[in-house]
């Protein structure tokens, strides 16, 4: 019957060392040296060497076990996806040990289910897919594709048929979330109406001033609402950053001073609570540079006479048809 060793329980995970195999003498001695060393080094809390050279036994002995080891210390770590992913795989192996199965499923796989975010992504059949630039590999043929992520803001890109798809997702831990990633086409660009070239008037006779067509869409109107439109836009992407930040802030608390990525996340925190605070006041000036153009913007007086005017005076127009110069005198 073959021997086990086993690991003791660092900070409440399973550990299990690696059961003899018929294999190159050397490459097994190899393999059990760097779990002896991942041991040591997971004893010290240095969760991330303790997990590279687990990784690095695994690719010599492709040893089922191993995978526990080293998802335990991914999950300390803070790498939950490739911990989820490790325990999966060890799942799936038919060399799994029925009683370490068993503890994984009831243990570990929790753990690491709960600390990461669960995308289902339906796509174009054929369509290409990827997570924040990294290509999703799918069966041929699929048009659903699930994928594990960490919490936090991610980018969904699909390819298909000359058309693409993007969009940004904010997963949640543990949760679950359907994204329908269908790429619609371009719109056709309009094509603009060739200017109308002003009447020429006969000599000697003054030209005929037509009475401009009344339009919602002139440069009073159109210039207040770009600017009412980008005050909105940011604003929304400010909304963004403080989510992020404060999701950031949040995994800090829960990891502790300790925890090595603490300082990455601290630093998360503060460069997206800065960019949320630039663009919420670039939001608020741009809003009220919206309403100042639209209250001070001259309207239209062309063909009104102004009352109490005397002698010449000459105003500015603008309309769809053209631009230029009305006087009265």
């Amino acid at each position: 019957m073959m021997r086990w060793t086993k690991w003791a329980l660092l900070g409440g995970l399973l550990m299990v060392s690696v059961p003899a195999r018929a294999q190159d003498a050397a490459t097994k001695a190899r393999a059990a040296e760097l779990n002896r060393e991942a041991a040591e080094h997971a004893r010290r809390g240095e969760w991330d060497v303790s997990s590279a050279l687990l990784a690095q036994a695994y690719r010599l002995t492709r040893d089922a076990s191993l995978l526990v080891n080293l998802a335990a210390t991914e999950l300390k770590a803070g790498k939950a996806v490739d911990a989820l992913h490790h325990l999966q795989a060890y799942l799936a192996d038919p060399a799994a040990d029925p009683k370490v199965k068993n503890a994984v499923t009831t243990q570990l796989l929790p753990r690491a289910m709960a600390a990461t975010g669960h995308l289902t992504i339906h796509f174009p059949a054929g369509g290409r897919l990827t997570v924040d630039g990294e290509a999703v590999e799918v069966d041929k043929g699929a048009a659903v594709a699930p994928v594990d992520v960490m919490p936090g803001d991610h980018t969904i890109e699909v390819s298909a048929s000359g058309s693409t798809f993007r969009e940004a997702v904010a997963a949640k831990a543990g949760a679950s979330m359907e994204v329908q990633a269908i790429p619609t086409a371009a719109p056709a660009a309009a094509i603009a109406p060739a200017p109308v070239a002003p009447p020429v008037a006969p000599q000697g006779q003054e030209p005929e001033v037509q009475q401009p067509t009344a339009s919602f869409w002139t440069a009073r109107h159109i210039v207040p609402l770009a600017l009412l439109a980008g005050g909105v836009a940011a604003a929304g992407t400010g909304a963004g950053f403080l989510l992020g930040a404060n999701s950031a802030a949040s995994q800090a608390s829960s990891c502790g001073i300790g925890c090595s990525t603490y300082a990455s996340l601290r630093s998360t925190y503060e460069q997206d609570s800065g960019l949320a605070t630039g663009l919420f006041i670039g939001a608020g000036v741009l809003a009220a540079g919206a309403v100042v153009t639209w209250l001070a913007w001259p309207g239209p007086h062309r063909g009104e006479k102004v009352a109490g005017a005397t002698g010449a005076t000459v105003m500015p127009y603008a309309t769809p048809a053209g631009a230029g110069l009305y006087g009265q005198f």
